[in-house]
């Protein structure tokens, strides 16, 4: 009997041990060059560069970003990050006109490395995707129909409320997110994004701990039946 009270509560502490061990957590979000982070663990954008036929996805880009103000008919950014872009007057209101293609940007942060779970929230005018460290979290709209931006569904665009991702897989201690931003109606053109990551247990690691605990708690009760 005392063997397996030692073994109960040994296992206690492990489960303790590593609830406590995976309690990080990561916050990222969009901003310009030199802005407020609004308090986000993640680099400023840095633009990486366009294409007019494919999507740059590798790299990292050390061009200026800007926060853009006065958006309408976007909708506000999502709190606790800004809308972006390459040019400060890319908004509908600031009149430069994009030309249609994909404008890149990265961003880097740091994390205890784990497995990490947690959602995203972006805009875009007209889509974006998304990727962590060349993985893809986000996926363009259908970008047709498009007015002000991306109405086909499936996707970011730049009214109503954020799309939102789910997000499930490791991270290490330095992370790129590469954010894609794909330009077709020849105008105004800009990007948006805030996550949270938390580190959690893999479902391996919970399992083989609850297995020990059920296969204890078994003997026990036989124990007590002799």
């Amino acid at each position: 009997m005392k063997s397996v009270l030692k073994f109960l509560v040994a296992s206690a502490i492990v489960f303790v041990a590593v609830s406590a061990a995976y309690a990080d957590s990561v916050t990222v979000g969009s901003y310009g060059t030199g802005q407020s982070s609004n308090g986000v663990a993640n680099t400023s954008l840095a633009y990486l560069g366009y294409s007019s036929t494919t999507p740059i996805t590798a790299g990292l880009g050390n061009g200026t970003t800007y926060d853009l103000s006065n958006v309408s008919p976007w909708s506000n950014a999502v709190p606790g990050s800004s809308w972006v872009s390459n040019n400060p007057k890319s908004t509908v209101a600031g009149g430069y006109v994009e030309p249609n293609g994909y404008y890149t940007y990265t961003s880097t942060f740091t994390a205890t490395a784990g497995y990490y779970t947690g959602t995203f929230a972006t805009y875009a005018d007209d889509t974006l995707e998304l990727f962590i460290d060349g993985v893809q979290i986000v996926s363009f709209a259908d970008n047709n129909p498009n007015g002000p931006c991306a109405q086909g569904g499936g996707g970011p665009t730049c009214t109503g409320s954020p799309f939102m991702s789910s997000f499930a897989g490791n991270l290490g201690t330095i992370n790129t997110i590469t954010v894609v931003d794909w330009q077709s109606n020849g105008s105004a053109a800009g990007v948006d994004f805030h996550g949270t990551l938390a580190a959690t247990p893999e479902p391996s690691s919970l399992l083989l701990i609850g297995s020990g605990l059920a296969g204890a708690l078994g003997l026990m009760r036989r124990k007590l039946k002799i």
